[in-house]
């Protein structure tokens, strides 16, 4: 356990209950002893202790990836593997499960059936750039979240090269045009909208005006 508090934020993609807004919607801070204490901005600003700390906060105010929570302090060796700041993992990463089966193909409307029953319910993701030797550069794509119908977490890393990622994206695209216009529509301005909050990083020539690269 650390002897020093940690800061952290709550950054909203999607407001489900309609009532703070999206982006940085409040400020938090996990205490020595794993507990958490949170300060909703707004007009309507509120305070929430947390006794279950950071688990908690995601079971309840993350909803499901519609809400990240944001480290605004680095981890501290003491608190690297910290089960009150990290979310506790699956003992054997082949535990996740769940499939997409028959009668259908995968592309067929209302034509497959699927088993969730050890689906991972994703609520955090990070994405970074590897060299890997004669492999040159590959992307390494983190993603989490609880086991459905467990108390289970699973962290599972996935490397991935431009035929890999072209694939995923090309994917999702069509699914979403598949589905109709106005998710397609949504999914445009959803991804607009991170880009315009700074998901994507800088624009080249911000950095250059900026100086950093």
């Amino acid at each position: 356990m650390s002897n020093l508090p940690r800061r952290f934020h709550l950054q909203r993609h999607t407001d489900v209950v309609g009532a703070t807004g999206t982006g940085h919607v409040a400020d938090g801070v996990v205490w020595p002893d794993g507990t958490a204490t949170v300060h909703w901005r707004g007009e309507d600003n509120s305070d929430a202790f947390w006794s279950t700390g950071i688990p908690g906060i995601r079971r309840r105010s993350c909803h499901d990836g519609a809400t990240e929570i944001v480290w605004d302090d680095p981890a501290s060796d003491e608190t690297a593997d910290d089960e009150a700041v990290r979310p506790r993992r699956a003992t054997d990463p082949r535990r996740p499960g769940g499939s997409i089966a028959g009668p259908g193909g995968p592309r067929d409307r209302h034509g497959v059936i699927l088993s969730a029953d050890r689906a991972v319910l994703l609520d955090a993701s990070m994405v970074c750039e590897v060299e890997a030797g004669e492999q040159g550069t590959v992307l390494a794509m983190w993603l989490g979240g609880r086991i459905n119908r467990s108390t289970e977490r699973a962290q599972i890393l996935y490397l991935l090269g431009a035929d890999g990622a072209a694939a995923i994206v090309t994917e999702l695209l069509a699914l979403a045009s598949r589905i109709g216009p106005d998710f397609e529509r949504q999914l445009a301005e959803r991804v607009q909208r991170l880009t315009d909050e700074g998901a994507t990083g800088p624009a080249d020539n911000e950095a250059e005006e900026d100086g950093t690269s």
